[in-house]
């Protein structure tokens, strides 16, 4: 038990470190006849840190989360799994119904649009769903880019080229001249 002390830091260190020493662990530790696993370490530490105003935090915070411009989507799903394991760790208690919805509304508008025409199964597929999209979206603007620069470069070679035929116009005219002048 001294391993769990390792893990924990700041109100919850102090708490586990205030514990009598006399408190069973797991359920395996508790008597069969038992009717109060309150003895639980993982029922004890809910119980003192998932209080119902950290659960409306979650809430607030899960409603309000968007995915941020330039900000890549496994970095935005690890945000979203963050809370989402907070409220419904087993992912049981939120009907996929209305998870999905939810997800839908954080993400970027290009990417939600194409993940509402893929109608995924759950929020596992979702996820997938979301990163193949991101995907091609970064790839069709490296390609978008790509051939951007390369319009950009045959632009300046023609125009380049223009000017040299022009300045050979303008030598040709400037040597029939001097040529003219000579021939006086």
């Amino acid at each position: 038990m001294k391993l769990i002390e390792n893990y924990l830091k700041g109100n919850a260190k102090f708490w586990f470190e205030d514990l009598p020493d006399t408190k069973y662990w797991s359920a395996n530790d508790l008597p069969e006849d038992a009717e109060d696993n309150t003895q639980n370490f993982v029922n004890q530490f809910k119980a003192k840190y998932v209080t119902k105003e950290k659960k409306q935090n979650w809430y607030i915070q899960f409603f309000k989360m968007k995915q941020k411009k330039g900000e890549f989507i496994t970095i935005f799903i690890n945000k979203f799994m963050r809370v989402y394991r907070k409220l419904d760790p087993k992912k049981t208690e939120i009907p996929k119904e209305i998870i999905l919805p939810m997800y839908k509304q954080t993400l970027k508008l290009s990417i939600a649009q194409k993940l509402h025409e893929k109608d995924p199964d759950d929020i596992e597929q979702a996820f997938k769903i979301t990163k193949r999209v991101e995907w091609r979206e970064n790839f069709l603007k490296e390609e978008i880019e790509e051939n951007l620069k390369k319009k950009q470069d045959k632009d300046e070679i023609e125009e380049l080229t223009r000017k040299i035929k022009k300045l050979s116009i303008n030598l040709i005219q400037a040597n029939q001249k001097i040529e003219e002048g000579f021939n006086r």
